[in-house]
């Protein structure tokens, strides 16, 4: 079973890549098994409501089987989404850098 998996996409997260972004996470998600999954938004320059979406539904894949999921790397336009959807008490350190 690996500890922490780390997602680093590339892109905008939105309604053409949310989706499949969702899709190939579940994926890796479920053959890795990790207890604690990051998710590094550093190099998504955009994401609309679809693809907070996808960020929601892999958190709830994740806690489902007991693991933890953290939000990183999120800018000041992903925080306004984030706060937009009460999302933002959810994910409180989604701004820190990853490292």
């Amino acid at each position: 079973m690996a500890h922490e998996y780390l997602l680093r996409p590339k892109g905008a997260l939105d309604t053409a890549a949310g989706p499949l972004a969702l899709e190939t996470w579940r994926r890796e998600i479920d053959l890795l098994s990790p207890t604690q999954v990051v998710l590094d938004l550093a190099d998504v320059p955009h994401m609309d409501t679809a693809g907070l979406a996808a960020v929601i539904a892999l958190r709830n894949r994740i806690n489902k089987y007991g693991g933890a999921f953290v939000l990183r790397g999120a800018s000041e336009t992903h925080m306004g989404l984030l706060r937009l959807t009460g999302l933002a008490t959810v994910f409180p350190d989604a701004d820190l850098p990853l490292n």
